[in-house]
């Protein structure tokens, strides 16, 4: 007959909650499978993120296709307040007029 005595004498006591480390134990677990799920998550944004500006950029030269064939095949033509119709491409003088080599 089982009289509730262990070995050595000790009563055996009736478990009813858990230890301090098996508490610790589960919250570390949590921690570290929340932190392996945020890594995830911020490399799905940035894919997103970059899947978004290649869409931008896809638009952005939908638009300038259409406007270009709008115009008889070229991008000039815009007038933008201040500046002149033919831009000056040849690099050789910055907006004070010196020359680009350096201003002795």
């Amino acid at each position: 007959m089982y009289n509730g005595k262990m070995k050595g004498g000790e009563t055996e006591r009736m478990k009813k909650g858990f230890t301090l480390i098996e508490l610790l134990v589960v919250i570390a677990i949590i921690g570290i499978l929340s932190a392996i799920g945020l890594v995830s998550l911020n490399g799905a944004r940035e894919k997103a993120r970059d899947a978004q500006a290649k869409s931008d950029l896809g638009q952005m030269r939908t638009a300038l296709t259409l406007f270009a064939d709008d115009n008889g095949g070229s991008f000039v033509g815009v007038q933008v307040a201040g500046a002149s119709n033919t831009p000056d491409c040849s690099g050789d003088t910055n907006d004070a007029g010196s020359t680009a080599a350096g201003n002795d």
